[in-house]
């Protein structure tokens, strides 16, 4: 992620998440989350 950032990104975006998918939310702040989609910002932490 931290390349991701690099480059300028500032959500991350996962369909289907999984639990270690939401462990991302331990790092950058969650802005929405249901069954089919998570949206991280990543210039945020929790």
């Amino acid at each position: 992620l931290a390349s991701l950032i690099k480059k300028g990104a500032s959500y991350l975006v996962l369909v289907n998440p999984t639990d270690i998918d939401l462990g991302i939310g331990t790092e950058y702040k969650i802005v929405e989350a249901t069954d089919q989609y998570v949206i991280f910002n990543l210039l945020q932490k929790p």
